[in-house]
C-alpha cells in the first residue's frame, strides 16, 4: 500500500504545547494528517482508536514516558509495526539505545530543523510503504507456495497412484513392454518380457535386443526402429526372436518419446506373440491357394457381384468357353455383359431383391447351370450376389443324344412287338388247325375199331 502525504496519519506526541504546536502546523502544511497528543496515556488510546501510520514520540511526559508508551505499542499485535520516531533534547547514546531496544527506528534532537523532520517522516514512511509491499508480496508469494504446493502434492499422489496402476498393468499383464534408448538397449523390460525370454531383468538392461532378432528379421527391424526416427514417430512391425521355447513371432507396436527439441531420446514397444495367428495365416493362405486352384481350373464359372451388379470376381475354365477372361469381366456390370440374355438378367434381378434362384442358362452354343444365391453384411443387408456357373454342355448333349436313342428303341420295340403280335397269331392258328386234325384222327380210329370187330364174327 502506497503511503504518501495525503494518506498518511502521523500521531504527534509532546508535552510542549510550543513543539506540538510547531510540529502539527509543520506536517499539515506539507499535506500529512496530525494526531496531537500530550501525554503518553492520551496518545495510548489514540493509537487504539485508530492505528497511525508513524508517530512522533517525545520521550520526556508528564505521565507515562515515551519508552514504555513505545514498549506497549509494540506489544499490541494492532500497532506493532507502526514506525517510531523519538523527540529528545537529550544526546545521551545510552538514552538512544533504550529507544532503540524499547522499538523506535529514529531520533530527531531538539531543536529540531522542519527539513530533518520532513526528510526522516518521509524516509521511514516510504520505508514502512516498501515493508508492507514487501509483506504483502511474501504473503502472496507464501499463498502461491502453499497453492504450489497443495498441487505438487495433488499431482504426487495421483502420479503415485498412476504409477501403481502401471506398475501393476505392467507387472501382471500377459503382453511385453520394454524402453529402449536410441541406440537399442534396454532401458526397461517388464516382468511378462523376462519370462518369455528366460531372462532376469540385470541380464538384459544396458543390453541391446537386436541379438534376439532372427537373422532374417534383422534388417526389417532396423528399418522399422529408423522409421520412429521421423513422424509419426510410431511404426508397427513383426519380427521372429529367440524364447526359452525357441523361436516365435512377436508384433510390435513401438512409439519415440521426444524431448523439448524434438530429438527422440528413447522408445517404448508394446510386444504380442502372434506365432498361432502367423500359422492360421500361413494355413490360410495354403488353402487360399488351394481354393483359387480349384476355382480356376473347375469346368465351371464362381463369381461375386456387389449390390449393383458389378462383378467382383469371376474365375473358372468356364470363361473361356465364353471367350472371356477375369480380366475382362471384374468390374464389368453383368447387366452390361450380359444384355443379350433375358435369363441371365432376370435371374440376377432376382437374386438382388433376396432371392436364391437356380436356372439354366444357354449362352450361345454354351449351356449352363447357374445357382445365383444373395450374400448379406453382418447388419443384415443384402450385398451382393454369390453364384457358381456349371458348363452342362456336354451333359445337355449327351442327354439329347440318349433321348435320341431312346426314341429309336422305343420305335424299334414297337416294330418288333408289331412283329412277335402277328407270329403269334399266326401260331396259334397253326396250333388250331393241329389240334382239330389231332382230333378228327382220333375219332376216326374209335369209329374203326368197332367196325373192324364185327366185320370179323360175321
Amino acid at each position: 500500500m502506497m503511503l504518501d502525504a495525503a494518506a498518511a496519519e502521523i500521531l504527534v506526541v509532546d508535552d510542549t504545547p510550543a513543539n506540538l504546536k510547531l510540529l502539527t502546523e509543520l506536517l499539515t502544511a506539507h499535506g500529512y494528517r496530525v494526531r496531537p497528543a500530550a501525554t503518553g496515556e492520551l496518545a495510548l488510546r489514540s493509537a487504539a482508536a485508530k492505528r497511525p501510520d508513524l508517530a512522533l514520540l517525545d520521550i520526556r511526559l508528564p505521565d507515562v514516558d515515551g519508552f514504555e508508551v513505545c514498549r506497549r505499542l509494540k506489544a499490541s499485535r494492532a500497532d506493532s509495526d507502526i514506525p517510531i520516531i523519538f523527540i529528545s533534547a537529550l544526546h545521551d547514546t545510552t538514552e538512544k539505545l533504550e529507544g532503540f531496544a524499547a522499538g523506535g527506528v529514529d531520533y530527531i534532537t531538539k531543536p529540531f530543523a522542519a527539513e530533518e523532520v520532513l526528510a526522516r517522516v518521509q524516509t521511514h514512511l516510504e520505508l514502512q510503504r516498501l515493508r508492507r509491499d514487501l509483506e504483502e508480496s511474501n504473503r502472496e508469494m507464501e499463498a502461491r507456495v502453499r497453492e504450489r504446493t497443495r498441487a505438487l502434492e495433488e499431482t504426487n499422489r495421483a502420479l503415485r497412484e498412476s504409477e501403481e496402476k502401471y506398475r501393476l498393468l505392467v507387472e501382471n499383464q500377459t503382453d511385453l513392454v520394454v524402453k529402449v534408448d536410441a541406440e537399442n538397449r534396454f532401458l526397461f523390460v517388464s516382468p511378462s518380457y523376462c519370462q518369455v525370454f528366460g531372462k532376469t531383468e540385470a541380464e538384459l538392461l544396458g543390453k541391446n535386443f537386436m541379438p534376439l532378432v532372427h537373422e532374417e528379421d534383422r534388417e526389417s527391424t532396423a528399418q522399422a526402429m529408423e522409421d520412429l526416427f521421423r513422424p509419426p514417430y510410431r511404426d508397427y512391425h513383426e519380427q521372429r526372436a529367440l524364447t526359452q521355447e525357441g523361436w516365435r513371432w512377436f508384433g510390435w507396436a513401438d512409439k519415440a518419446i521426444l524431448n523439448q527439441d524434438h530429438n527422440v531420446i528413447a522408445i517404448i514397444g508394446v510386444g504380442r506373440d502372434i506365432t498361432e495367428r502367423k500359422r492360421i495365416e500361413e494355413a490360410l493362405r495354403a488353402s487360399e491357394g488351394k481354393f483359387r486352384t480349384v476355382v480356376q481350373n473347375a469346368q465351371a464359372i464362381t463369381f461375386i457381384l456387389d449390390r449393383k451388379g458389378v462383378f467382383l470376381l469371376s474365375e473358372g475354365q468356364g470363361l473361356a468357353r465364353l471367350g472371356l477372361s477375369p480380366s475382362q469381366v471384374v468390374g464389368v456390370s453383368a447387366f452390361d455383359l450380359y444384355k443379350d440374355y433375358p435369363s441371365v438378367v432376370t435371374s440376377i434381378r432376382k437374386a438382388l431383391s433376396g432371392e436364391l434362384t437356380r436356372v439354366t442358362n444357354v449362352l450361345g452354343d454354351v449351356v449352363f447351370d447357374t445357382v445365383y444365391s444373395p450374400y448379406y453384411d453382418p447388419d443384415g443387408q443384402l450385398s451382393g450376389i454369390v453364384g457358381i456357373a456349371v458348363d452342362i454342355t456336354e451333359r445337355k448333349r449327351a442327354e439329347e443324344e440318349l433321348q435320341r436313342h431312346r426314341e429309336h428303341l422305343e420305335e424299334r420295340v414297337a416294330e418288333r412287338t408289331a412283329d412277335l403280335r402277328q407270329a403269334m397269331a399266326q401260331l396259334i392258328q397253326t396250333e388250331k388247325l393241329a389240334a382239330l386234325g389231332s382230333l378228327v384222327a382220333g375219332v376216326a380210329h374209335e369209329l374203326n375199331t368197332p367196325l373192324g370187330n364185327a366185320r370179323a364174327v360175321a
